[in-house]
């Protein structure tokens, strides 16, 4: 039989932040993050269509992450606005041409190795936890191709990482491979290519105030590695990223600040690499695009580089060593904006080094005192332009009104290596409206968006930014030129209409628009607007065991309208069995999921969901209004286990290839899950009832089989694994909290074929004897040798591990003539010596034909003696 050991990865949990004082800004932090990614098309964030702009919202994130004094996160904020560029969907951000079967999950499954979830290529899976803030771990089974392959948790709401091992037994032991900072926030490792070895284990472990946890397995993948050399400090948050041809992201990875180090895995298509930074420092450094070509440390793969069209561009079919960069110093541009009316700084001016044919290099907008900063920019020439939204202005001096500018008319700023210049704007005053929304958390910045209407309802535009430290977001909204009306939508709060009118959808402000005030833009000056935003209402309630009344930690709740068909706002239970979580107000069915309960739908309804989100019907919907919900009770009772063992031929089945089922009183499947480990079932949270319970392997190694001794044929390709089956056999019945042991298996194999090899002059074994395996073309395929009984399993495939039919020969030391099956004999020698032909020999199926096939039997004869034996038969 083919045997798969199996290796398991684990996600190990990043380290912890420096000082107590960062440690209390934790909440805050992961609360901000949560909000910034894997979210709809229709985001307001994501539906932003100015990239400048977007690229200013994450600048002023990352800048109170330096005020805060934890500027290491800062990094990760970038590589948030990376995939704020491309926001991921159904497709994988590395493999957007793959299906993406996806699938969400209670994370609580799959909590141990033994009860992994299993993952194929191209498709991922998404992991809930069971509780909200603190860490958690799941585990999925990998199923490997021969050929390189990348495990990633891209696209995860929290902060994850990854360490590899060979299997279940080892871990706690030296890391084949790991990685904790790809794209800062997730994780990425390329599997280690073994022919022999067709599944992976994988451990994930997180931390998050809204724990998702995205696992995918992408097909191809390969390395990149070389040093990054910097002429004084250590840069924070170097990273050197992959890009594809096209400019999408391909991921990143942390140089190593001790030796300058990096290695960095890609997907198979073609890319060019660069080295990046979420910020720099004074002094900062010049980034490149490899070879040597010079780019700022803003986002993009070549917006910001010179000469872009010169850079390498590494093929997929090889990975690549000594991919070397040397960062030198670059110059610095400093200046500020006032009113040439007024004599006050301009707040939030846009400033813009443009090149003469008019693509903006960089962008950069003024603080509150009227001051911009630009450092790490390549030596060159640029025009310089600010406006405030209205009026436009070149340096030095020259006036666009709102017009775009010439830059034939501009005075071009040299920038040089390790210098300051210095580019000053005095703007006409203009006119414009500012709206503030105070009361968001305090700490890191929550989204808010607000969109522009007119009169008659058409649409003006939008403007998106993040709240300050202080809980205050504020959104300069240019002049709109007619009357207008605002609507906003962020998180925490109810959407609304300005002033104060609620909308009733949380995503759609329309039929509230005429009842909002029309807003008459000033002519002069800026017009301040204030509007007080409404909180999110929570949704309370308490899980209890239904048996004991006592509260239930760690469950699952999920909330949606009715049916249950997507996740909606959730959270999980404490200590004392209570949750509270935001969500707009509406009805809602309310689902609640444990691994050692009955999942159900309020307040008691059983509601298996095997991992998928479909309807469950029944249940009592859940009202919350503006002042919340009147707090539900849930109850559950204790789900059901079975455990036993599972072997082929008396040998322990691999815990990758097989997988258990439930069966009902017809027959058919309704629950699956893998082996706990080699050779042993453990089949937890089963919801009460009567069951047939059979095994099937993935790759049809073995054939079906159903509890209590009975074997199946195996079924048609895509087909159910026991539809052949002659009969069901009884029923178990669990009841709740039963723990039933010795469901024991014993299957037969159906990869190759048993044979036995015997004397032929007296019947008896012969041991050590090489069956050679061939397709029918006289390709080489495999070889395997008998036991001490005789036996042995010849089979039908190379390592790639795909069945087909074969020829057989023997190959012995012993003194007997070898022969090719069926009674072909060799007198001058094997075939694998090409002393023997395979014209004329029997052609094997793949797999036999039923569970119960006979084996093979082989008689060898020493040479001029007297056969007795032949083919089994005296």
């Amino acid at each position: 039989m083919r045997f798969t050991s199996r290796l398991s990865l684990l996600i190990a949990l990043a380290p912890g932040f420096a000082s107590a004082a960062q440690t209390e800004r934790l909440e805050d932090y992961q609360r901000a993050l949560a909000d910034l990614q894997h979210v709809p098309e229709t985001h307001p964030r994501v539906a932003a269509t100015d990239p400048a702009a977007r690229v200013m919202h994450w600048r002023e994130l990352e800048r109170q992450l330096g005020e805060l004094g934890v500027p290491e996160l800062q990094p990760k904020v970038h590589q948030l606005a990376v995939q704020d560029a491309s926001p991921l969907g159904r497709t994988h951000p590395l493999a957007g041409e793959e299906t993406d079967w996806r699938v969400s999950v209670n994370a609580d499954i799959a909590g141990t190795c033994q009860t992994a979830l299993d993952l194929w290529p191209g498709s991922s899976v998404e992991l809930i936890a069971d509780q909200v803030g603190g860490p958690f771990e799941s585990w999925v089974r990998v199923h490997q191709k021969a050929a390189p392959q990348l495990l990633s948790t891209l696209g995860s709401r929290v902060d994850t990482s990854i360490e590899v091992w060979r299997d279940c037994n080892q871990v706690g032991n030296t890391a084949l491979v790991s990685n904790d900072d790809y794209d800062g926030l997730q994780a990425l490792v390329r599997l280690p290519v073994d022919p022999d070895r067709h599944s992976l284990v994988a451990r994930i472990k997180a931390i998050g105030s809204d724990p998702v946890v995205r696992a995918a397995l992408v097909n191809g993948g390969n390395l990149i590695s070389g040093t990054v050399t910097v002429p004084d400090v250590w840069p924070l948050g170097l990273r050197v990223e992959a890009f594809a041809v096209n400019g999408g992201s391909l991921g990143s990875t942390l140089v190593n600040p001790t030796d300058g180090y990096y290695e960095l895995p890609v997907p198979g298509q073609a890319f060019v690499v660069r080295t990046t930074q979420a910020t720099v420092a004074e002094g900062g450094l010049v980034m490149e695009l490899y070879p040597d070509l010079q780019c700022h440390y803003s986002y993009g793969a070549f917006g910001s580089c010179f000469d872009a069209e010169q850079a390498q561009v590494f093929q997929p079919s090889m990975s690549y060593t000594n991919i070397d960069f040397d960062l030198d110093v670059g110059g610095t541009l400093v200046g500020s904006v006032f009113s040439s009316v007024t004599g006050e700084p301009v707040i939030y001016a846009n400033v813009r080094l443009q090149l003469p044919d008019e693509s903006i290099f960089i962008s950069d907008q003024t603080d509150v005192g009227g001051r911009y900063t630009m450092r790490g920019l390549p030596t060159h020439d640029f025009a310089v332009e600010a406006d405030n939204h209205v009026h436009r202005q070149l340096f030095d001096g020259i006036d666009c009104g709102t017009a775009q500018c010439d830059l034939n008319l501009a005075t071009y700023v040299p920038i040089a290596p390790g210098s300051t210049s210095r580019a000053d704007f005095q703007l006409p005053s203009g006119s414009t409206v500012v709206l503030y929304v105070p009361g968001f958390p305090t700490g890191l910045g929550t989204s808010v968006s607000a969109s522009l209407t007119r009169e008659d309802g058409s649409y003006i535009g939008s403007v998106n930014t993040y709240s300050n430290v202080s809980g205050v977001a504020i959104l300069p909204l240019g002049n709109p030129g007619v009357p207008f009306r605002i609507s906003v939508q962020a998180g925490h709060m109810m959407s609304q209409v300005f002033p104060d009118v609620l909308c009733a959808a949380e995503h759609d402000c329309r039929p509230e628009l005429p009842l909002g005030q029309l807003i008459n833009p000033p002519s002069q000056g800026q017009l301040e607007l204030t509007m007080q935003p409404t909180p999110l209402p929570l949704l309370r309630g308490r899980v209890i065991d239904s048996a004991t009344g006592l509260p239930i930690t760690g469950v699952a709740i999920r909330a949606a309208p009715a049916p249950l068909t997507s996740i909606g706002p959730g959270g999980g239970t404490t200590a004392t069995g209570d949750f509270a979580f935001e969500a707009y107000p509406g009805s809602y069915r309310v689902h609640a999921a444990s691994g050692s309960h009955i999942d159900v739908i309020y307040p008691d309804i059983p509601c298996d969901l095997n991992g998928l989100l479909l309807p469950c019907s029944g249940g009592t919907e859940v009202n919350v209004g503006l002042a919340g919900n009147q707090p539900i009770e849930i109850g559950m009772m204790r789900s059901a286990r079975i455990r036993g063992a599972v072997l082929i031929d008396g040998e322990a089945a691999s815990s990758s290839d097989f997988r258990v089922h439930l069966l009902d009183q017809n027959g058919l499947s309704i629950k699956t899950r893998s082996l706990a480990d080699w050779g042993r079932m453990d089949f937890p949270d089963i919801v009460p009832g009567e069951y047939h319970v059979g095994i099937s392997a993935a790759f049809d190694d073995a054939f079906p089989g159903l509890w209590q001794d009975i074997h199946c044929p195996l079924p048609t390709p895509g087909g159910d694994p026991f539809e052949f089956c002659p009969e069901l056999g009884n029923l178990l019945v669990l009841a709740s909290g039963s723990d039933v042991t010795n469901i024991d298996f014993d299957l037969h194999s159906a990869d190759g074929h048993w044979v036995r090899v015997i004397r032929a002059d007296n019947g008896e074994p012969l041991p050590n004897v090489t069956l050679d395996s061939w397709r029918p073309n006289g390709d080489y395929l495999t070889s395997v040798s008998t036991n001490l009984s005789g036996w042995a399993r010849a089979q039908g495939h190379d390592f790639s591990g795909i069945a087909e039919p074969f020829l057989l020969s023997t190959f012995n030391n012993q003194g007997f003539i070898d022969e090719v099956y069926r009674d072909r004999p060799c007198p001058n020698g094997p075939a694998i010596f090409d002393q023997c032909s395979l014209v004329g020999a029997e052609i094997l199926p793949a797999r036999p034909e039923s569970p119960d096939a006979e084996p093979l039997v082989i008689t060898l004869s020493l040479p001029d003696s007297e056969t007795i034996w032949s083919n089994g038969f005296e």
